[in-house]
């Protein structure tokens, strides 16, 4: 049995000394990895789950002797409580397609939000961006296209509404120099 996302997350991420209070940050740091690795995780964390329903408990425990007796995951109660705190975590930031785009809702909040507007310059840590989801980020690349798409056509009255939102809340990037560095940023970062 190779868990290996598991044994990644509970040895470099949720390492000893952590409380399980603090698994949704520790989560919210580990979505820096790529979709793949998160898909992997939320896999084998269901994969124990059957596990563990069908009371396979010789073969968790041969698992957990070999390869997770160096974390604070060794016991199967532990993974137990493990995957009943973590598997709603997860699904609390996956992308669901419930939620309906409203265009621009999701940039304006990131402006109100996350950036601090400083002159024609921003002060914007873009991993903060992660705290709110997939659903959000989709969301939010969908303005980001938008926007870059109006500034490529030069199209005046979808322009004057991208500013128009941005001035509302003093950020003024997208009359600067640094526009299109700004909307690249947020098209490498936030994807």
């Amino acid at each position: 049995m190779n868990l290996e996302m598991i044994y990644y997350f509970a040895s470099a991420e949720f390492i000893p000394g952590y409380s399980w209070d603090e698994l949704e940050a520790v989560y919210i740091d580990f979505r820096k990895n790529s979709s793949e690795d998160r898909l992997q995780f939320k896999e084998e964390l269901l994969y124990l789950k059957k596990l563990l329903e069908e009371n396979k408990h010789a073969q968790i425990e041969q698992w957990l002797k070999k390869e997770m007796y160096s974390t604070d995951l060794d016991k199967i109660e532990l993974i137990q409580k493990f995957i009943e705190i973590m598997l709603p975590i997860i699904e609390k930031y996956e992308y669901n397609p419930k939620i309906p785009y409203v265009p621009f809702q999701a940039f304006k909040y990131m402006l109100a939000t996350y950036i601090t507007p400083k002159n024609d310059i921003i002060a914007f840590n873009v991993w903060e961006v992660q705290h709110e989801g997939d659903t959000y980020i989709s969301h939010l690349m969908k303005d980001v296209e938008y926007i870059e798409e109006a500034f490529k056509q030069n199209d005046a009255s979808k322009i004057g509404e991208i500013l128009k939102i941005a001035n509302n809340v003093g950020v003024y990037v997208l009359e600067s120099q640094y526009r299109d560095e700004f909307i690249q940023l947020l098209k490498e970062r936030v994807s």
